[in-house]
């Protein structure tokens, strides 16, 4: 089903076993359902290399469920770190994030990040630095 927020109507009826005079039809009409199939994505993604460190800014955004985790790993995809956003809790669909990885040794590194949504879609993101 595509993305979106959706009603459903239920109608039950007892008219196949009845007589068309003792015969009752009733609807109901669901609370709103949300279906949502689409990870999160990362907008405005910018990294600052700094001697020892690399600051990494972005906005994650959700069309339609809010952004429920943010962790990020260097060099590896097994030890997820925390990452909480700038206003400090998870509580809308678009969250400023700004991670600051230090201290980080000279060369190449592959940082990841992760984006969880309130449906649990994930995005994954790979970001290539050369730390100084």
């Amino acid at each position: 089903m595509p993305d979106g927020r959706y009603v459903i109507q239920v109608t039950a009826s007892d008219a196949p076993d009845n007589p068309p005079d003792m015969a009752k039809t009733t609807s109901r009409i669901s609370d709103p359902v949300v279906v949502d199939n689409t990870p999160p994505q990362f907008k405005d993604l910018k990294t600052v290399v700094q001697p020892g460190s690399v600051t990494i800014t972005t906005t994650v955004t959700d069309n339609l469920t809010p952004i429920q985790d943010v962790k990020y790993a260097v060099d590896q995809t097994k030890n997820w770190q925390a990452v909480l956003p700038d206003d400090l809790i998870y509580d809308s669909t678009s969250e400023a994030i700004t991670i600051k990885i230090s201290p980080l040794t000279p060369g190449p590194h592959v940082i990841t990040l992760r984006a969880l949504d309130g449906q649990n879609n994930a995005r994954y993101e790979a970001i290539q630095v050369e730390a100084k």
